[in-house]
């Protein structure tokens, strides 16, 4: 993979990663608590996923890595999860 190409697909994970945390901004209380539209997994979940997976590929690119079980008890994941639940 050249340089340019990977700026390129940073570039877009970051504009994507905006678009979806603009978008569960505006989810209701009532749409959060509920089922998920598809598979197991509803929005808080799903957003734990994308932060505990973003620390790692950060920290893996820095050098280090984090324990596969304890990603989703990183401080960032607690604070989405108060945000999402409106606290």
């Amino acid at each position: 993979m050249r340089a340019n190409e990977l700026i390129t697909l940073y570039d877009y994970y970051c504009w994507a990663t905006k678009k979806i945390l603009a978008q569960a901004a505006q989810v209701t209380p009532e749409q959060r608590a509920g089922p998920p539209p598809i598979g197991t997994w509803g929005l808080q979940e799903t957003l734990a996923h994308m932060l505990g997976t973003e620390h790692g590929w950060r920290n893996g690119w820095g050098g280090r890595r984090i324990p596969r079980r304890s990603a989703h008890r990183l401080p960032g994941c607690r604070v989405a999860r108060r945000a999402l639940a409106g606290d």
